[in-house]
């Protein structure tokens, strides 16, 4: 094994070697003729050229050049959008196909398998999990974090302030794109939680924790919310809040 480094690095040395492989040039789309929305808010729909050279949009507006080497696709009276986010997924591989076919290009995974979740985010991996065929980019948190007796398996479980500190630090060394959590956060952990994530530069996000009201959430600085519930009033369900339940003259709260 080690011989064979020391030829590889002999090889790249060698004025007479080879010359590396030049990658490959990104493939450049020409989507012509179709009615985009753009989604920009006062921006409305236009049919206009849309040019994609490798996964970045160059261009997009009518009597744009069409490079040469483009492959041209007639859209003319179809409507063409940005590619959808699925904002609260656990990733399963087996469903790539099923995202994009639906026009789902992003996921934002909140908890997963530690290992598998970002060998399946991340572009040249060993495993070229994102490059293996048609799937949605991913960003994702890693693991859930949860308190004792945790939601999941796959949970980094935090017990204490300080327990939630050490292997945050271990978690952020894989380069999470943000921090989410389970609900069995002790309140202090939570606290602490938002703490390392916010002096990593990275957002948290999770549901609204048991006897700890929105406005302490806002103080607090969580990022996010997940569930519907967090807005509900205390000892209201969806069933007792609907328009025709309420008091006359009453108003939403």
């Amino acid at each position: 094994m080690i011989l064979s480094v020391l030829f590889a690095v002999a090889a790249i040395q060698d004025p007479a070697a080879k010359p590396a492989t030049e990658p490959k040039k990104p493939q450049i789309l020409a989507l012509e003729g179709a009615i985009v929305h753009s989604m920009i808010p006062g921006e409305a729909p236009r049919v206009a050229t849309v040019i994609v050279e490798g996964e970045r949009i160059r261009s997009v507006g009518l009597g744009t050049e069409i490079p040469a080497e483009a492959i041209r696709v007639d859209l003319a009276g179809k409507h063409l959008i940005p590619g959808l986010i699925d904002g609260m997924v656990n990733h399963d591989p087996d469903h790539d196909r099923l995202y994009v076919s639906a026009g789902v290009t992003l996921v934002r995974d909140v908890g997963n398998d530690l290992v598998r979740i970002f060998a399946e985010r991340d572009r040249g991996h060993e495993t070229g999990a994102r490059d293996r065929g048609p799937g949605p980019a991913i960003l994702c948190a890693g693991a859930v974090l949860d308190g004792p007796d945790p939601a999941t398996k796959s949970a980094v479980v935090l017990g204490t302030p300080d327990d939630a500190a050490e292997k945050l630090a271990r978690l952020l060394e894989l380069k999470p794109d943000f921090l989410s959590f389970h609900a069995k956060l002790a309140p202090e952990v939570w606290r602490k939680v938002i703490e390392v994530g916010h002096a990593a530069g990275i957002p948290v996000w999770g549901p609204k924790l048991p006897g700890i009201d929105l406005a302490r959430v806002l103080e607090s600085g969580q990022d996010g919310l997940f569930h519907l519930e967090a807005f509900l009033p205390a000892g209201k369900s969806w069933p007792m809040n609907t328009r025709s339940s309420r008091p006359s003259g009453s108003t939403a709260t």
